[in-house]
């Protein structure tokens, strides 16, 4: 049976020698840090040059011995005093150079990078246009892909499509209708509030139609839709990434982009504008519901007045803008999903991303479209 002697530290003051013996190692740890503090108190006051270690006597060593040898070579770097090693065996040795690196590395806090403001500014601009180069070749191959299944459309994942539609579409019309009524609610209520100081109380139906049909009702939908499946295409395709499930549909040369992203962005293409009829719906009710508290404004005088002054194209044109919407959605949720590298907080960073892009690009788009439809005086 091997023995296991208890480890031992006395220094030799006659020939400044540090004599190491017994087992340094796990079993004995506890002993090891009493030697230590043993050995602090009894050091002399005196500085030493030198100290010759010696571990002719060392029977076992490991990385908890390693560890404690460590702290002993710090105090007396503290004093100034050089250590020198001899009689250790070439495996402790090499162990105790092994494990003395590593700590040092661990121990060693990177410092931050400070890089200059303009230099940091110009590393971020590369960056983002380097993000939208591989963004446009994405359209691209999302274009080149969604013209082959319009050929092939035998080859479009119907099932998948379905599911996407479901829990894109179907499960946010709670969250879509409870926002847009609210909404509606408080737009008539501010509205109402200066009309009536003026006496025209029945101008709130033409200021909500506007108000609900052309602008908030399909940017609202649109935002509430980016932040609940734009970020749930980029985690389900970041997730899949992550454990390499679209590297093996690559593998059986199955192309994530018409396996994956084309479903999601026609399932969004169509979710999106039947959302925002919804989003219309409770929009005006809210309003109507205000309009006859705040302003005594009947409902049949509501409806009444809404189908004779508000033109179709309002709605039209809040239809319109859906689709696009849906696909800047869509193809930026799921471009940042297959962006994600292979650990968790790439997850949660581009699920970020994608979320800020999207409401980014969205409100970007509508003000474009009131520019333009300014311009064209529609």
């Amino acid at each position: 049976m091997p023995t296991h002697a208890s480890p031992q530290l006395f220094f030799s003051a006659s020939d400044q020698q540090l004599h190491c013996t017994g087992d340094w190692c796990l079993l004995h740890e506890d002993r090891l840090h009493l030697l230590l503090e043993e050995f602090t108190h009894t050091l002399p006051k005196e500085n030493i040059k030198k100290i010759i270690l010696k571990g002719n006597e060392l029977s076992r060593l490991d990385s908890v011995g390693t560890w404690h040898l460590k702290k002993l070579f710090n105090l007396l770097k503290s004093k100034n005093t050089e250590i020198e090693l001899h009689g250790f065996l070439k495996t402790h040795e090499a162990l105790i150079n092994l494990n003395i690196e590593k700590l040092n590395e661990c121990t060693q806090i990177p410092k931050p990078a400070t890089l200059p403001w303009i230099e940091q500014f110009g590393k971020n601009t590369l960056e983002s246009i380097k993000e939208l180069y591989h963004f446009i070749i994405f359209v691209g191959e999302i274009f080149y892909t969604a013209l082959y299944l319009a050929r092939h459309p035998r080859h479009i994942q119907w099932r998948l499509l379905g599911n996407v539609l479901q829990n894109a579409g179907f499960y946010a019309l709670p969250i879509t209708g409870l926002l847009s009524f609210l909404i509606g609610i408080v737009l008539a209520y501010q509205m109402g509030l200066q009309l009536r100081n003026y006496g025209a109380n029945v101008f709130v139906v033409d200021l909500m139609a506007l108000s609900v049909l052309r602008e908030f009702a399909p940017m609202i939908t649109a935002i509430i839709v980016a932040g609940r499946s734009g970020s749930a295409f980029t985690a389900q395709l970041g997730s899949m990434k992550i454990n390499q499930e679209i590297d093996a549909l690559s593998t059986m040369g199955i192309k994530p982009v018409e396996r994956l992203v084309i479903p999601r962005l026609f399932a969004l293409v169509v979710a999106l504008p039947l959302l925002t009829v919804w989003a219309d719906a409770l929009g005006i009710f809210g309003g109507m519901i205000m309009a006859n508290s705040i302003l005594d404004i009947k409902f049949s005088y509501f409806i009444e007045r809404f189908d004779a002054v508000v033109p179709m194209r309002w709605y039209v044109i809040g239809l319109v803008k859906t689709p696009v919407y849906a696909l800047l959605i869509a193809s930026i949720g799921c471009f940042q999903g297959l962006q994600v590298e292979h650990n968790a907080d790439s997850v949660g960073s581009h699920t970020t991303r994608s979320v800020v892009q999207a409401i980014f690009m969205i409100i970007t788009f509508d003000a474009l479209f009131s520019i333009l439809l300014s311009w064209l005086k529609i």
